[in-house]
């Protein structure tokens, strides 16, 4: 999941702090592969391949995998003053909270629907969490279809967890990644996808970054137990 929006958006916006660091790592280490592997949940251990590809219709469970990414957020004059690259802006942010088990992702987020709404006009790009899961990809497909409605053939969709599989920090670098997406104006590729679930809408990138036209990007991130939070991020003008 991203850095929770909420809190840290508004501390900056508010004038409490004038620069935020928002961000984390993770090392793949037994205590992180364990609860994986009991669960079974891991790709390979069920007899499919062992490959992360999020959104394919024969993907067959998790990778995991390590990383760090930080975010510096400041307001936009604070920025300019200072000479830095601006990468992109927040628009908006949303938490929200679906019925799911305790320790797995929920089968639909249906009441997440209200929350994501005034998030999504305009969006161009959206970066899932997306981790090779058949519960959480399958969830996420059929989440952004309803929230985009008729738009989803126009609009990318992408998860980088095939690239750099799951870990605690992923979210930090998702958002990261969709921040030098909006920069760049480039689709992150989705690795390893084959052959996308056949009712999928949406426009997927495979194997290579694509250039287009980048304004806006949704950032969504779902955690097991049902925990959410997305922020809409704005191309640097």
């Amino acid at each position: 999941m991203p850095p929770n929006p909420y809190e840290l958006d508004s501390t900056v916006r508010s004038g409490r702090a004038d620069v935020v660091l928002a961000g984390g790592g993770d090392q793949l280490t037994p205590v992180l592969i364990e609860p994986y592997h009991r669960a079974r949940a891991l790709a390979g251990q069920r007899g499919g391949r062992e490959w992360a590809s999020p959104y394919d219709r024969a993907r067959s469970g998790i990778v995991l995998g390590e990383g760090a990414a930080m975010l510096v957020l400041e307001s936009l004059a604070s920025a300019r003053a200072r000479g830095a690259a601006v990468y992109a802006t927040i628009d908006d942010t949303c938490s929200f909270s679906v019925a799911s088990p305790p320790y797995d992702w929920p089968l639909r987020a249906d009441a997440a629907l209200e929350s994501l709404q005034p998030l999504a006009g305009g969006v161009d790009l959206v970066c899932g969490g997306a981790n090779s899961s058949r519960r959480l990809d399958r969830c996420e497909l059929d989440l952004f279809a309803r929230l985009l409605g008729r738009r989803a053939d126009a609009v990318a969709l992408t998860s980088i967890k095939g690239a750099i599989g799951e870990f605690g920090a992923a979210g930090a670098l998702t958002v990261a990644a969709a921040c030098l997406a909006l920069r760049e104006q480039t689709v992150p590729p989705l690795c390893n996808l084959h052959a996308p679930e056949p009712d999928a809408p949406f426009r997927f990138t495979a194997g290579r970054a694509a250039p287009a036209r980048l304004a806006r990007a949704l950032v969504c991130g779902l955690a097991r137990g049902g925990a959410g939070v997305a922020l809409s991020l704005r191309a640097p003008v």
